[in-house]
């Protein structure tokens, strides 16, 4: 049971992480190769705070502040940069933290850091098992009860509409720097908590879990759950996360488990690409935004 606890704790922090990318690339339509590196930060403030003796709930804070302003800071050049450049400006800011994570004092260096406390309530640290399990799937639960409002709001509409049609929202007297700005700033709250249940949940982190490899994986869970759904946020990681665990339970030798899982990984999204492209979750289903029309634009006799 200890083992389906550990699992199921990682699949709802891995599930709120892809919330938030879903919001970026599902909802937003700005393809971030940086995602990863978001989370890393939000996980090493939370990391650094609590092991200088400030609260976790606390060191949330100040995680959430820094995680909001990168993926702002990082919006803005999507308004003149759009596809492949924009992936190239993610990708560089994603070299550029990892390579600051492996290398400074700050950071643990190449060594990490260790012994990171874990989240308490009401003075009751959240040990590993059931209590882990229970703690993050109930800040999913917040989160993804947070998310379908927000986007079955006008903020949603406005979201959807500016990932469409730009040149129409702004025609209507919306600002489409303002609402990717503000789509921006709630994806980043939500990959600040991620980071936080992560690293008081694994109390070691280093570089290489937020590298290049960690943001594909993230747009990967994003389409094969479904982008632009919430309950395909879910879905994604948990089919992803799952695979290697099934696999370790075929008769074959330890040493063809990594390859195998690396060409089922590969059959797999072949097989999504040619006959599900749309991901476990269609849209319309799971909070999916469907067809939307821009808030405050009436109906003519034209579009009737």
């Amino acid at each position: 049971m200890y083992y389906f606890y550990s699992l199921a704790a990682m699949i709802g922090i891995y599930s709120i992480l892809t919330l938030s990318t879903n919001l970026l690339i599902g909802y937003g339509g700005i393809v971030s190769m940086s995602q990863a590196s978001i989370f890393g930060i939000a996980a090493y403030t939370v990391a650094i705070l609590t092991l200088h003796g400030v609260n976790w709930w606390l060191s949330l804070l100040p995680a959430i502040l820094l995680t909001i302003l990168a993926n702002i800071l990082l919006t803005i050049p999507s308004l003149r940069a759009n596809g492949f450049c924009y992936m190239v400006i993610t990708f560089a800011f994603s070299k550029f933290m990892t390579t600051g994570f492996s290398s400074w004092e700050l950071t643990g260096g190449s060594y990490g850091l260790y012994g990171i406390p874990r989240a308490s309530i009401f003075g009751i640290s959240i040990t590993n098992g059931l209590r882990q399990m229970v703690f993050v799937w109930c800040i999913l639960a917040v989160c993804f009860l947070v998310a379908r409002r927000l986007i079955r709001s006008p903020y949603g509409q406005l979201v959807e509409a500016v990932r469409q049609e730009p040149a129409a929202v702004a025609a209507v007297g919306k600002s489409p720097l303002r609402i990717k700005v503000v789509n921006s700033a709630v994806s980043g709250v939500f990959a600040a908590v991620a980071g936080g249940l992560y690293v008081q949940y694994i109390t070691y982190i280093e570089a290489a879990n937020f590298n290049q490899d960690a943001s594909f994986n993230l747009t990967v869970y994003v389409f094969l759950g479904g982008a632009a759904t919430l309950l395909g946020s879910i879905a994604g990681p948990v089919f992803m996360l799952l695979i290697p665990q099934l696999i370790s339970l075929l008769p074959i030798p330890p040493s063809m488990t990594g390859p195998l899982q690396q060409l089922i990984y590969g059959l797999l999204l072949v097989c999504f690409m040619l006959f599900r492209p749309d991901g476990l979750v269609r849209k319309g289903a799971g909070g999916g935004s469907g067809n939307m029309r821009l808030p405050g634009r009436r109906r003519s006799h034209a579009d009737a």
